[in-house]
């Protein structure tokens, strides 16, 4: 009976160790199977991470060399034709037209001026009455923007 405890008394030791050590074995693995997905996930918000900012610079580099801040005039042109505009699109005269513009209006008045002229001379005494009237137009210089040095 002894020797049949003994024996059991092994049996259950060596058990006991075979239990341990698959034990171990599932903790190791486990540990190992858990390092691994932390890798991988932190592996995936890394790649998440650079994405989004390669996408976030492409944003930014199309944004500064895009039409819409380049201010070009061509975005506002109309597919019906080059004298219309698009008014949503459109960033303004350049300094060309703007200039074209104040040439085209000073002679206006200078044309206006000289039918004046023309029509105070032939009516007679209604030029100072027409002028007080109709009150003074402002000389070109004081309209003008300030020019850019």
């Amino acid at each position: 009976e002894d020797k049949k405890r003994v024996e059991l008394d092994l049996r259950a030791q060596q058990l006991a160790l075979l239990e341990e050590e698959c034990r171990r074995a599932k903790d190791l693995a486990t540990a190992d199977y858990n390092q691994a997905q932390a890798a991988e996930a932190a592996e995936q918000h890394r790649l998440a991470c650079q994405r989004e900012q390669d996408d976030n610079q492409a944003e930014i580099h199309n944004h500064l060399t895009g039409q819409l801040l380049t201010e070009d005039p061509a975005v506002a042109q109309s597919p019906l034709g080059p004298h219309r505009i698009l008014t949503d699109r459109w960033k303004g005269m350049s300094p060309e037209q703007v200039e074209a513009v104040w040439k085209a209006q000073e002679e206006q008045r200078q044309e206006n001026q000289v039918s004046r002229g023309r029509a105070g001379r032939e009516s007679g005494s209604g030029a100072s009455v027409g002028s007080a009237a109709r009150g003074t137009i402002p000389s070109p210089s004081l309209c003008r923007p300030p020019e850019a040095a």
